[in-house]
């Protein structure tokens, strides 16, 4: 049968059978690293307290907050907000703050990107509801509410 089918088609034929084969034998699933699963498990956190089904502001660089949130709700977290000192100055009390070690301070992107310090420094202001640091110990994650104006 297969010799009653043009050369080209043959050849089509082959090169789909190898590329299958390929993908079959060299694909394998992604496997998260250690500050995934720490990002998931805020996310999650989050979500778990009700933050965003009451709409509260998340204030947060991280790209993982925004693929977790909508991998479990199936749907944008609209209330998601740019963090750094100039939009935590108008965040309104009742504001949830996810700084992160990876996104959350780069000053030579932003001069205006705050650290963990930041939120030390002003225990009037926030308070510290999680503090997470991936298996690893590369990565650290902290939770934040705004208290006060």
């Amino acid at each position: 049968c297969l010799f009653m089918i043009s050369k080209p088609k043959q050849l089509t034929t082959g090169f789909v059978i190898v590329a299958l084969l390929f993908a079959l034998f060299s694909v394998r699933p992604f496997k998260q690293t250690p500050e995934d699963v720490t990002m998931e498990t805020i996310t999650n956190s989050i979500i778990a307290k009700g933050y965003t089904d009451k709409k509260i502001p998340v204030y947060t660089n991280h790209v993982l907050f925004k693929f977790f949130y909508d991998k479990k709700k199936h749907n944008v977290y609209d209330k998601q907000v740019y963090l750094d000192s100039l939009s935590l100055q108008t965040a309104p009390v009742g504001s949830i703050i996810l700084w992160e070690s990876h996104y959350g301070y780069r000053p030579k992107l932003n001069k205006n990107a705050v650290n963990a310090d930041y939120f030390q420094r002003r225990p009037q202001q926030y308070t510290l509801m999680q503090n997470r640091i991936s298996t690893d110990q590369r990565f650290q994650a902290l939770v934040f509410e705004k208290i006060a104006p």
